[in-house]
């Protein structure tokens, strides 16, 4: 059962699985037959789909992504990926370009860039890859252009509350901080000082919010947890729950629902706040001890509070007219941002990527991986594994290999259904101009 493309996820749902999914259809829509299916049980997918490129998740943000980019490397299958943290942030480009690729080869034939910016920055630290790293704009800002997403009367009915005001929080991952092992990654990377700081912001955000939810009975905060979050007695949300007036989340909703609910969007340090301009959502950033530590450029296109009545000041002016001022006079500096990260907003870098995979799969034979008897029954294991992963995950010798996993069948069919609609007018290729313009910007 050989296909021409492969993509494994870690779930079925979530903003990496969007983008993937979106390249996917893209790719289905020229012809290519594409699969989309679990990064848990790689091996048996990769020897029943044989394929002739995989397109594996973002080996630099997770062990388990580059074990699977070195499983295909070692199987002769030629491999693409696309940045999912493409903004890099001046101080820490190194650590977020390799981050888990402990040897510092990429494997990928190809690894997609958000902009321009973002691949001069990679190639700085990997100056030998020019030619393997392409710009095709960030996907994952596509779907703001092609989706319709909830509306607040939606979510009204939907959880049962009268407060015709939203206001959304999106957490950072605070609670990090407090894993040994992560905790560690960040003091070598940022040093004792700018750690213990985040963990004092953390304790006074969390303060900030309290005093900002409680005497607002009138107004529904939305709380958006972090996909990544571990302890959420460790975050900036610890107690928040309690309070009648506030909705807390964390898979259960797209982002871009949570966003397109609220009136308002507050972060910490978040990209989500790039994503709410795109859909015309006023944005503030709530930094107690300031906003000078290493962190993405989004946060200039949003105004910085560090106090409690300021952040309260910006949103009884929304509550009075409906604006708020300091956010209306960074309009300019919003608009050079989102050139700058995401490069292209006009919900075709889906397209872009398509057209780069589709170059590469032009110079891959079609002559499928051959894998050696191990490997085939590896493979069966770990499907054997990872259907009884709740009861074989306590056995001696399995831990670690048998994997739970949120991957859902039929909430990737509904994605892929949603994308068919949304892309149903849209051409499936670029024109010539945008082709040319593609090209200038990689040359």
């Amino acid at each position: 059962m050989a296909c021409d493309v492969l993509n494994l996820e870690w779930s079925s749902t979530g903003r990496d699985r969007e983008v993937a999914s979106a390249i996917c259809h893209a790719l289905r829509r020229r012809g290519y037959t594409v699969v989309e299916e679990c990064i848990f049980n790689y091996r048996y997918h990769l020897l029943r789909h044989r394929p002739r490129l995989l397109y594996v998740a973002d080996p630099t943000g997770a062990r388990m992504n580059q074990e699977v980019s070195l499983f295909a490397d070692r199987m002769g299958i030629p491999s693409v990926c696309v940045d999912a943290e493409g903004d890099y942030v001046d101080d820490t480009v190194d650590e977020m370009f390799w981050g888990h690729i402990a040897d510092r080869r990429l494997r990928q034939r190809l690894k997609l860039q958000w902009s321009v910016g973002s691949r001069a920055k990679a190639l700085s630290v990997a100056p030998d890859l020019g030619d393997r790293l392409k710009v095709t704009g960030a996907v994952g800002f596509d779907r703001y252009r092609l989706y319709e997403f909830a509306s607040k009367d939606d979510w009204r009915r939907k959880y049962h509350f009268e407060q015709t005001r939203i206001v959304g929080v999106a957490a950072w991952s605070f609670d990090y901080l407090y894993v040994p092992s992560e905790r560690e990654a960040r003091v070598r990377s940022l040093g004792h000082e700018t750690v213990e700081r985040f963990q004092r912001d953390r304790d006074s955000l969390r303060a900030i919010l309290g005093e900002l939810i409680r005497p607002r009975p009138e107004t529904k905060f939305l709380l958006k947890l972090h996909p990544s979050v571990i302890d959420i007695g460790e975050t900036e949300f610890a107690g928040l729950a309690s309070y009648d007036n506030v909705l807390l989340l964390k898979d259960e909703e797209s982002v871009g629902d949570c966003i397109s609910a609220c009136d308002v969007w507050m972060a910490y340090n978040s990209t989500t706040c790039t994503e709410a301009w795109l859909l015309g959502k006023p944005t503030l950033v709530v930094n107690p001890s300031g906003a000078d530590f290493p962190r993405s450029r989004n946060y200039l296109g949003s105004p910085v509070f560090e106090t409690l009545s300021a952040v309260e000041g910006a949103l009884s002016e929304y509550e009075e007219t409906g604006r708020i001022s300091a956010f209306d006079a960074l309009e300019h500096v919003r608009t050079r941002l989102l050139t700058e990260m995401v490069q292209w907003v006009d919900g075709k870098n889906h397209l872009r990527a398509a057209h780069y995979i589709e170059r590469l799969l032009d110079e891959i034979p079609a002559a499928p991986a051959r894998f050696p008897p191990a490997e085939r029954l590896a493979a069966h294991a770990d499907t054997l594994l990872n259907l009884g992963a709740r009861g074989f995950q306590s056995l001696p010798g399995l831990r670690g290999r048998a994997r739970r996993t949120t991957f859902d069948r039929e909430e990737l069919r509904r994605l892929q259904q949603r994308l068919a609609a949304a892309t149903e007018s849209m051409p499936a290729e670029l024109s010539e101009q945008e082709l040319a313009e593609l090209e200038h910007v990689n040359s």
